[in-house]
């Protein structure tokens, strides 16, 4: 009995690690199995190898604490992970501390792999590398050389949780989309034809009323509705062109009636400027403030010249009489000596 029992609990144990090999095969195939696409993913640095658990950088056990922190401060959090349509996958870490690192190597699953340098930003100190990769489970292994440690240091970066985007990584494969299929139905060929009468009808009825249609029928032939709807349209492009075009006429009857304000208002003016005088026969003469101000110029520039020419006479008398009064005097003197 003992031994039955022992053989049943062999057996069940035997199953029960089967079906894990199982589970485990099955999940690794669907994990492995990533459709083409472009992937934002997380990116996660490990001191210790994760499939191995070894530490393989010089500082070794005594440095796993110091070491795990360190590698990541030197690793963004992010990675892109892209997948062609052939199911080729590439991976782009970005190593931050740039200025502090220097000749990074990089392996994946334990073999040499050919590395581009995307992009670079001296701003943040970060640079970006594209690789190869046989799957999203792999494992890539860094060495860089740290200035400040002044010595190679090495640790292992994996990528999980892939998400569409791309953020600010540079891409660089084109994924072929499906075509979306158009379940939308397309108009039949008596209903495209009947539509392009439509809209000629509405462009026409632009100068000339549209004629309203009958509404006491209810008509159930898509192409008729197509027409109402035609002419419906060309009703409110008409109106709409009618009130535009009223509106610019009223503009322009204002724009008419200052004009005309304007021009009554100067002709006022002209009139006040206006003085009323009287002929000799005792009719109005109307004249206006500039003629006569031109007038009263005139009858003062007259009455200067008038002074001017008296006061000349008035000096020309002048002298002359002095000088016949000295020559005179002149003439007495000599006279008396003899």
């Amino acid at each position: 009995m003992k031994h039955n029992a022992m053989n049943k609990i062999k057996a069940l144990c035997g199953m029960v690690v089967m079906l894990t090999l199982i589970m485990v095969g099955i999940t690794s195939v669907s994990t492995q199995a990533v459709s083409s696409g472009i992937y934002l993913a997380t990116a996660t640095p490990h001191y210790r190898n994760p499939q191995t658990g070894v530490i393989e950088d010089s500082g070794g056990e005594g440095s796993d604490v110091l070491g795990q922190s360190m590698t990541e401060s030197a690793t963004y959090n992010k990675a892109l992970v892209e997948v062609d349509d052939s199911g080729n996958v590439y991976v782009t870490i970005r190593l931050q501390l740039m200025d502090n690192i220097r000749n990074p190597q990089f392996q994946v699953d334990g073999q040499s792999a050919a590395v581009t340098l995307m992009q670079e930003d001296y701003t943040n100190n970060t640079a970006d590398y594209r690789m190869k990769v046989k799957s999203v489970q792999s494992v890539i292994r860094c060495k860089m050389n740290v200035i400040a440690m002044g010595r190679d240091v090495i640790f292992f970066i994996t990528v999980s949780d892939l998400q569409s985007g791309s953020g600010d990584f540079i891409t660089s494969i084109t994924v072929n989309k499906p075509a979306q299929a158009n379940n939308q139905p397309q108009p039949s060929g008596n209903n495209s034809n009947n539509s392009q009468p439509a809209n000629n009808q509405a462009v026409n009825t632009v100068n000339e009323p549209a004629t309203q249609p009958d509404t006491s029928q209810v008509q159930d032939n898509p192409s008729d509705n197509n027409q109402n709807n035609a002419g419906n349209n060309a009703e409110t492009t008409a109106e709409a062109v009618t009130e535009e075009t009223t509106k610019e006429q009223e503009i322009t009857t204002e724009k008419e009636t200052e004009t005309t304000s304007k021009k009554e208002e100067v002709k006022k003016a002209d009139k006040s400027t206006e003085i009323m005088e009287y002929d000799e026969s005792g009719n109005e003469v109307k004249t206006s403030a500039s003629s006569k101000d031109k007038k009263d110029s005139k009858n003062t520039a007259a009455t200067v010249i008038i002074v001017i020419v008296v006061v000349v006479i008035i000096a020309a008398t002048g002298v002359g009489g002095f000088y016949f009064y000295k020559k005179r005097k002149v003439q007495n003197g000599e006279q008396c000596e003899k």
